[in-house]
C-alpha cells in the first residue's frame, strides 16, 4: 500500500567518490524508498532557470528523461538518467525517480540573477511533491552536511548569484520539510558510504 504522506531524508553524497558512484547511491536509495511503497521519489537539484523549466515540462508531458546535462550536480543527474536507460537494476525506477529543481541562477555557468517568483515556484513545487505523498531526498555533501543552518547542497559550486535572503529561504524551507516529513523510524539522514568526480 502506498504511503499517504511524504517523507524527507537527507542524502549525503561525497563528491570525491565519482559520478557513477554518486548516481548509483541515489538510485539505490530511490529503490529502497520505492520498495517501501513510495510511487515517486525525487531529489533536490541545484538548477539554472532554463533547466527548471525543461525538467518540469518533461515530467508534465509524461516523459521520464529530462535531458539534464552539464557540470557539477547536472553531471550526476545525466548519469542517473543514463543508468535508468541502460542498467537492468534500475529500469523499473524510470517512472519513479524525479529531479526536483531549485533555481540558483538564470542560465548555465552560474550567470544571471534569480527572480524571487522563480524561486517561489520551485519551492511550491517541492512542497507539493511531498504533500502529495512523494519521498524527497535532500542533496547534501561533505561541505554542507555539518552546517546546521545551510546543510543542503543548493546554490554552491559555480552559482554565486543568489542573495543571502534567497539562500536562507531555500535552506529554511528544506529544513522545515525535513522536520515535517521526517520518517517515523530511523533513517532521517542517509549517508552514502562509498566514495563520484569532484563537482
Amino acid at each position: 500500500m502506498a504511503p499517504t504522506s511524504g517523507v524527507f531524508q537527507a542524502l549525503n553524497l561525497n563528491y570525491t567518490t565519482g559520478t557513477r558512484k554518486q548516481a548509483t547511491d541515489i538510485l539505490d536509495r530511490v529503490a529502497a524508498l520505492h520498495a517501501q511503497g513510495h510511487q515517486k521519489v525525487g531529489i533536490t537539484y541545484s538548477a539554472n532557470h532554463d533547466q527548471s523549466v525543461q525538467i518540469r515540462d518533461a515530467y508534465r508531458e509524461g516523459h521520464w528523461q529530462t535531458g539534464t546535462d552539464g557540470g557539477n550536480q547536472a553531471r550526476i543527474m545525466a548519469e542517473v538518467e543514463h543508468l535508468l536507460l541502460t542498467d537492468p537494476r534500475y529500469q523499473h525506477l524510470r517512472s519513479v525517480f524525479q529531479i526536483l529543481p531549485i533555481t540558483t541562477c538564470a542560465q548555465a555557468g552560474g550567470v544571471g540573477a534569480v527572480h524571487d517568483r522563480w524561486l517561489q515556484e520551485d519551492l511550491d513545487h517541492v512542497q507539493q511533491f511531498a504533500s502529495s505523498g512523494g519521498a524527497m531526498l535532500g542533496w547534501q555533501n561533505q561541505d554542507t552536511v555539518s552546517n546546521t543552518k545551510s546543510p543542503f547542497a543548493i546554490g554552491g559550486g559555480i552559482s554565486s548569484v543568489l542573495t543571502s535572503q534567497q539562500t536562507q529561504k531555500i535552506q529554511s524551507t528544506l529544513l522545515d520539510m525535513q522536520s515535517r516529513y521526517a520518517p517515523s523510524g530511523p533513517g532521517r539522514q542517509f549517508t552514502a558510504t562509498a566514495p563520484v568526480s569532484p563537482q
